[in-house]
């Protein structure tokens, strides 16, 4: 599909990483989910998502994706795809860093591209993103603990700072639990705008990665 080559940063990455194939694992994950949201904003208008994707984890550290997801707001967008690449590490003390780049792909309408870079210790992780073409930025904080039972609970924060227009805080709280293989996050949303897709919402999220 020729739409992976629309990122410079991914392909570049990709022509780094191609040498290395045959080191390292891949992974495949499919989800369903009644309202995709994302940063605290329905990505469906409020209606079912079938969500897929394919990493690739290098032994060394970098990692190449993609994931895709019906979506519906805007003008002709109803498929999204993500492609990403970037390289991770966590070190014995228990911090960990990430720095990447991310693709999200409209067919037949605009992309938009992100650089990131994150940090984690322990239960703690946050990452930036910057939007480089829009001047848009969003700062992501969130905490994870294991509960009893094998759930699990996690806590986010984040922060979308507009280049143009107004900002826009998001927080969620989620319940997550494995069972009959399969994977599942019970949460709730909400954020500091007021209209019908970024109302506080309950979200559900049931998904299985090989």
């Amino acid at each position: 599909m020729n739409v992976a080559w629309k990122s410079p940063s991914f392909l570049m990455i990709a022509l780094v990483s191609f040498p290395l194939l045959g080191y390292g694992d891949f992974s495949v994950n499919l989800g369903l989910t009644p309202d995709y949201v994302w940063r605290g904003e329905s990505q469906t208008n409020e209606e079912f998502a079938i969500q897929g994707g394919l990493d690739y984890a290098f032994t060394n550290g970098l990692y190449l994706g993609t994931w895709a997801s019906n979506v519906k707001f805007g003008e002709e967008r109803d498929v999204e795809i993500d492609l990403y690449g970037g390289f991770t590490r966590e070190l014995d003390s228990g911090f960990s860093f990430d720095i990447g780049h991310i693709s999200y792909v409209f067919p037949d309408n605009s992309d938009v591209d992100e650089a990131y870079l994150g940090m984690g210790y322990k239960i703690f992780a946050a990452k930036y993103f910057y939007d480089y073409n829009n001047e848009n930025s969003y700062l992501d904080g969130s905490l994870s603990f294991d509960l009893p039972k094998g759930f699990g609970l996690g806590l986010h924060a984040g922060l979308f700072d507009f280049d143009q227009g107004q900002d826009r805080n998001d927080y969620k709280l989620a319940l997550s639990k494995q069972l009959w293989a399969l994977d599942f996050e019970l949460g709730y949303t909400d954020t500091s705008w007021e209209s019908s897709i970024h109302d506080g919402r309950v979200t559900l999220l049931i998904s299985k990665t090989w």
